[in-house]
């Protein structure tokens, strides 16, 4: 018997070489004498640990416009983003002759402007070329590069949306080849497509007044109400945003859609195209149309443009 015993055991002992030694019984009848004392709270806190709990992954956010120490660093940057818009702007063919403006509020004299100088070509558009308007639409700031030209009554319209809407940064306005095409038939853009969803009751129709009274831009101003861009009737596009960004997003994107009903009006049988339901668009606008997803859309068009421009718009 002595014989087996001490077989079975040793065989154990081997088996067990590798794993750490079992607990001494003195320890175990230690923990069995303090759990009869304090109730077995702290034996069963030695014998099972507590577990942590597990931390949620924190979700990804959408990106938004970044945040500066200082004004005059907001400036420099917002400069740049401009001159990148104007690039933009000839890339898509946005851009006609002498005509298409953007006009941005600037960070330190709200009441001030910076737009582009009349003549200077939009592909070439670097940030030392932006000039600085006052509301009374004279040159205080910038070089202007070969010129420091304004136009007067493009800007009067900017300064007058600018004005009517203290939320608005930037206002952009091209005469666009599809843009101008759509806004002389005079009718509201249709949704036709998820892209139009975006502007589902945020774009409006300006048509020119019979007769004179305000400025045209008191005018545009009050056809825009707090919509994000506006048909002007014979003339093309005009949208505005929050940032630079936005903006500029708007007026490409708009241009698109215009570009997109005028190819469905030339299908046979147009009185047969449907259009996305009411319902339906306005989930999609949420999901497209707000402002910081402007800002966002914008994001990728303009990397690609800073990266075609390397350090130039910069200059």
């Amino acid at each position: 018997m002595s014989t087996t015993t001490t077989t079975a055991t040793t065989t154990r002992v081997m088996f067990l070489s590798n794993a750490p030694p079992p607990p001494r019984r003195t320890v175990q009848r230690l923990a069995a004498t303090n759990s009869s004392t304090h109730g077995g709270s702290e034996a069963k806190q030695q014998q099972q640990p507590q577990q942590q709990p597990q931390q949620q992954p924190q979700q990804p956010s959408i990106p938004s416009p970044p945040v500066f120490t200082t004004k005059q660093e907001e400036r420099d940057h917002l400069k740049g983003r401009l001159a990148l818009a104007f690039r933009l702007f000839a890339k898509h063919n946005l851009d006609e002759g002498l005509t298409g403006h953007v006009t941005l509020r600037d960070p330190i004299q709200r009441d001030h402007f910076w737009t582009n100088p009349l003549g200077r070509p939009f592909q070439l558009m670097r940030r030392s070329d932006l000039i600085l308007v006052n509301r009374e639409g004279e040159v205080v700031d910038g070089d202007g590069g070969a010129n420091r030209l304004v136009d007067g009554a493009a800007f009067a319209a900017h300064r007058a949306v600018h004005e009517a809407r203290p939320d608005v940064e930037c206002v952009a306005h091209a005469h666009s080849l599809h843009g101008g095409t759509f806004s002389a038939l005079g009718r509201p853009l249709r949704m036709l497509t998820r892209e139009a969803c975006a502007f589902r009751d945020d774009v409006a129709v300006y048509r020119p007044p019979p007769s004179k009274g305000a400025g045209p831009g008191e005018h545009i101003a009050a056809a825009l109400g707090g919509k994000k861009a506006v048909l002007l009737e014979n003339q093309g596009l005009l949208a505005c945003g929050q940032t630079v960004e936005a903006a500029t997003y708007w007026l490409y994107a708009l241009e698109r859609c215009c570009q997109s009903e005028l190819m469905a009006l030339g299908v046979p049988g147009e009185a047969t195209t449907t259009t996305i339901k009411d319902e339906d668009a306005a989930l999609i606008y949420k999901s497209r149309g707000t402002p910081g997803m402007g800002w966002v859309q914008a994001q990728p068009m303009f990397e690609v443009m800073a990266d075609e421009s390397g350090d130039d718009y910069l200059q």
